[in-house]
Formats: C-alpha cells, sequence, structure tokens
C-alpha cells in the first residue's frame, strides 16, 4: 500500500547446518546494505515515487550471523561481524533491530548461567545471567556501551585505503 510507514524484513548471514568460513559469512553484511538499496530502488521508488518512499522507514527486523545457531555467535567474532552487519544497515539508511535480548546463543544477553549452544555444535559460552552476549558488543561498537562517546544522529563520508576495514564516522 502506498500507506505503509515502513517495511520490515529479516536476514541472516547464515542458516543451520551452513558451512561458509569466517571470511565468507563476514562478506554477507554486504547484502544487508545491498538488499536494503535494491528493496528501496527497485519496489519502493517505482511503486510510490521518490518522495513517498523517502518517507518509509525500512527495518531489518531480525537478523543475526545465523538462524539456527553456530559457535561463532558466541565468540568475539560475532562482535566484529555484527558491528559490520549495523554499519552496513546504517550505510543503507536502515533501521536494525535484532529479533530478540533473550533468545539462547541468538540473544543480546545471556538468559541462562553457562548457557549452552547444543544446536549444532556444543559450545558453552561461561557467563552470568544477563552478561552480555558477543553481539551485544557490535551493538556497543555504535552505542557506546556507556564507556565512550555513542555514535551520533547523522552518518558522514568516511574511507579506508586498507582493504577489509569498515569505517563509519558520525555527527551528533
Amino acid at each position: 500500500s502506498n500507506r505503509a510507514d515502513f517495511i520490515d524484513f529479516h536476514e541472516y548471514a547464515a542458516g543451520q547446518g551452513d558451512s561458509q568460513s569466517d571470511a565468507q559469512i563476514m562478506q554477507d553484511t554486504l547484502n544487508y546494505k545491498n538488499n536494503v538499496n535494491t528493496l528501496r530502488n527497485n519496489y519502493l521508488i517505482p511503486y510510490m515515487g521518490a518522495a513517498r518512499a523517502a518517507q518509509v522507514y525500512i527495518e531489518v527486523g531480525e537478523w543475526n550471523e545465523n538462524w539456527s545457531s553456530d559457535s561463532r555467535e558466541l565468540e568475539n567474532y560475532n562482535s566484529v561481524w555484527s558491528a559490520s552487519a549495523i554499519g552496513q544497515m546504517l550505510n543503507a539508511g536502515a533501521i536494525g533491530l535484532q529479533y530478540a535480548d533473550l533468545n539462547g546463543p541468538l540473544g543480546a544477553v545471556c538468559q541462562a548461567a553457562n548457557q549452552n549452544n547444543s544446536w549444532p555444535t556444543n559450545v558453552t559460552y561461561y557467563s552470568n545471567i544477563g552478561d552480555p552476549m558477543p553481539i551485544y558488543h557490535g551493538f556497543g561498537m555504535f552505542n557506546g556501551e556507556d564507556l565512550f562517546q555513542p555514535f551520533g544522529c547523522k552518518l558522514v563520508q568516511s574511507s579506508s585505503s586498507t582493504v577489509n576495514i569498515e569505517i563509519y564516522a558520525s555527527d551528533l
């Protein structure tokens, strides 16, 4: 409908039984930017026109490194992966809302002490209830986790000539 105020979609880098390498899954964070831009440019703008489409928020309302479970969700790797995913969403002008704070290995904080990731890999994340999971620290690279200045409201142009380095900057 032309009356839509937001569009929501879900996207995960991998699923149950996927055997992609760390590098492949990290590269997949670009899909967030590409898919948001495709949705806007190929569907919203042709249907609604550019002015109205610019008023429609695009939300990635469920996302993570894996929709099933993966040992990387319990490793520091997921902090870096999630920061990249958030950066790609922001770069495309999208809103990103991770599925749930409490959701076993897919959550932002631990819902059980020494949480066990028993789905495919039987990895245990040694923690206390309410401790931050690695994806939480990926969020922290933008919200500051009350440790440093949070990311501002406006994304500004930034770049690096170093391969595989993503840089995001903001203006307060």
